[in-house]
């Protein structure tokens, strides 16, 4: 999430001065670090697979199937895009769209695998009006 939000504020302050010729640099970096974060991510989720053994703590349980639900859907929509890409569907539409469900994402399957795992964690609060005290 900071790489994103740190990417975009270059890229505004880049695109104020009208250094235009910065913007493929500045873009080639962001996807140099983004291919590496995503190796890295399904290189723990490859991990993640082939380990048989239990984890011992819920945290641990927690991050891994994080890791696993998040490589699984990154997989998805990776494979999408090389189709689209492929087949020249890539335009401002599907790119947006690609960054929104990727910003999202981890927050989303963090929620998700939360409430999965314990179906109570939201519990109802009842609110009662009662009168200021001055």
């Amino acid at each position: 999430m900071a790489k994103d939000i740190s990417w975009f504020a270059w890229m505004v302050n880049i695109l104020m001065e009208a250094k235009c010729e910065m913007v493929d640099t500045l873009f080639m970096y962001y996807l140099i670090i983004y291919m590496t974060q995503q190796l890295f991510l399904f290189i723990a989720m490859a991990l993640q697979l082939i380990i048989k053994k239990l984890p011992g703590s819920y945290s641990e349980y927690a991050i891994a199937t994080h890791t696993k639900y998040i490589g699984a859907v990154k997989l998805v929509l990776g494979i999408i895009g090389v189709i689209c890409f492929l087949n020249n569907l890539i335009n401002a539409v599907t790119l947006t769209v690609f960054l929104g469900i990727d910003i999202f994402l981890v927050p989303v399957v963090i929620q998700v695998t939360e409430i999965r795992a314990d179906p109570n964690v939201i519990k109802p609060v009842k609110f009662q009006k009662t009168p200021e005290k001055s």
